[in-house]
């Protein structure tokens, strides 16, 4: 019965076999025979009237007993050349392989045809009486051949590959899908791994992730980046060879699967990947695995002195499993580098690291000992806080300066309120090349505490407005005509700091500056 059902599968799935397909050994071309000689061929087809997609695919065996699919290309000055060639593609064992190529594919499941060209590679059962382990690979519009369909007797469950997702059936035999799995995973190729594809539904729910949205950070701000499969890199926890390396020494990341970066640090970039479904890890790899054409910023960090406040555990997953890979005992020095949601990166002897904000307290920082802007005004007193109307920026949202008017608390019957030097009197500043803040970390913290901050658009918005308005721009009180203030919805009203000026004039330092205002 297997045996019928497997032929009667194989002639519904194949369709109509290209005409333009051959597996004549003997129509091989000499240079790529010559280039073979020592391999045992075992299968090729040919792919024409294509372009620049013209190839022909070879399967060897070879002397260790493994075979490998060679593709090699056409070029007007050299003739025949490689490609790229497999083998962790490629089924393994004493059973025979074979590989075709056809025009179309007519999914038997769901009675859909599947454009091609495909390239289908096979291998038999022990007796060659049927197909024990069926791949299919499309040819996309960029040249690039995707793994389309799976199916098998041998452990597999029968699947659809997709972009971003594998659609699983119940059996071989059933048209009803069991389950869609959405995620990350190698389909092309020259990177594909049998082996790491996912079996089974159960098996890809466990293991397919997809990059995840990140809590809100001035300095940790990620980019996807498709890096060239089949690759693994040793991961380390801070940028050098000698720091702690995570997963009891081994935590090493595949590029088969999604990868966020974060930016540069000397050699090395800080990337967060997926262990599986409920593991990821931030850490280092080298620069060098970045593709050439990767634009990949530098670092930032704010590299604040710190102590914790109480023993915790240090985390290389923030975000999921929040498993320890080191420890901290209370009153430890470390060095505050970044902030992400209710969490800090830290660096410490060795390694670095996320600790619940909470467990950490900053040291006295050099604002402490600056000397902040103050107004004296026209009735002698001090304003000694500037509070800021307007952010001004350019076309990428950089904030370039601020206005704002200096101010001070006063007290009054039932609660604070705000007096200003010379009422109406505004004030302009550049920011400094070097300029940086501690700005509040969120509006509905308890602690309220403030974080480093060198973006004060991205700032404002995630902190203010939890999200960028829908245009693009601000709106600030002092853009709407006096008479309609009163009535008017804006984006900014203000915002009260301290501020340090430079020699130029320009505000080098801000901070942010909590007034129970009512």
């Amino acid at each position: 019965m297997k045996r019928i059902l497997a032929l009667l599968m194989a002639a519904l799935l194949l369709g109509v076999v290209c005409g333009t397909v051959t597996r004549a050994e003997n129509l091989i071309p000499a240079e790529i025979q010559n280039r073979l000689a020592k391999e045992e061929i075992r299968d090729a087809a040919h792919l024409s009237g294509h372009g620049i997609n013209d190839r022909w695919f070879v399967l060897v065996r070879t002397a260790k007993g493994r075979n490998v699919l060679h593709c090699f290309k056409y070029r007007n000055d050299r003739g025949w050349v490689p490609d790229f060639h497999t083998e962790s593609a490629v089924p393994q064992g004493p059973q025979r392989v074979t590989i075709f190529l056809t025009d179309e594919m007519q999914d038997w499941r769901t009675d859909r045809r599947v454009a091609g060209p495909l390239l289908v590679i096979e291998q038999l059962n022990a007796e060659e009486e049927y197909p024990e382990l069926f791949t299919a690979y499309q040819l996309s519009a960029s040249g690039q051949w995707n793994l389309r369909s799976l199916w098998s007797y041998t452990g597999y469950d029968s699947m659809d590959l997709y972009d971003g997702r594998i659609v699983y059936y119940q059996s071989l035999e059933s048209s009803r899908a069991a389950g869609t799995v959405y995620g990350v995973y190698q389909r092309d190729l020259r990177f594909v791994n049998l082996s790491a594809i996912p079996k089974t539904l159960a098996a890809a729910q466990k293991k397919m992730t997809t990059a995840p949205e990140l809590p809100y950070s001035e300095e940790l701000q990620a980019q996807v980046i498709q890096f060239t499969g089949g690759k693994k890199y040793e991961v380390r926890t801070a940028p050098d060879k000698t720091s702690i390396r995570g997963g009891n020494g081994k935590a090493a990341v595949s590029t088969n699967g999604w990868i966020q970066v974060f930016g540069r640090e000397g050699g090395w970039i800080l990337i967060q990947y997926s262990i599986d479904a409920g593991r990821y890890r931030f850490g280092y790899i080298s620069a060098d695995a970045l593709p050439k054409t990767a634009e990949v910023p530098e670092l930032r960090f704010s590299a604040t002195p710190a102590r914790t406040v109480r023993s915790v555990f240090v985390t290389d997953d923030p975000l999921f499993s929040q498993g320890a890979f080191n420890s901290l005992t209370e009153g430890w020095p470390v060095t505050w580098l970044a902030t992400l949601g209710d969490w800090a990166y830290i660096e410490a002897a060795g390694f670095r690291g996320f600790v619940p904000v909470s467990a950490l307290a900053a040291e006295a920082s050099p604002a402490a000992s600056r000397t902040f802007a103050a107004c004296t005004g026209q009735d002698g007193q001090t304003y000694d806080l500037f509070e800021i109307t307007k952010l001004h920026y350019d076309s990428t949202h950089r904030v370039t300066a601020v206005t704002g008017r200096y101010a001070r608390v006063a007290e009054g019957e039932d609660c604070y309120h705000s007096e200003y030097a010379d009422e109406t009197q505004t004030f302009t500043y550049l920011l400094a090349a070097d300029f940086r803040a501690e700005m509040i970390g969120s509006m509905v913290s308890e602690s309220m505490e403030n974080v480093p901050v060198t973006d004060l658009y991205d700032w404002y918005t995630h902190v203010y407005l939890e999200e960028p308005p829908a245009s693009g721009n601000l709106v600030f009180l002092c853009d709407i005509p006096a008479g309609k203030r009163d009535d008017a919805v804006v984006d900014f009203w203000f915002v009260t700091t301290r501020i340090a000026l430079n020699e130029r004039n320009e505000i080098a330092f801000m901070e942010y500056v909590y007034v129970p205002w009512a």
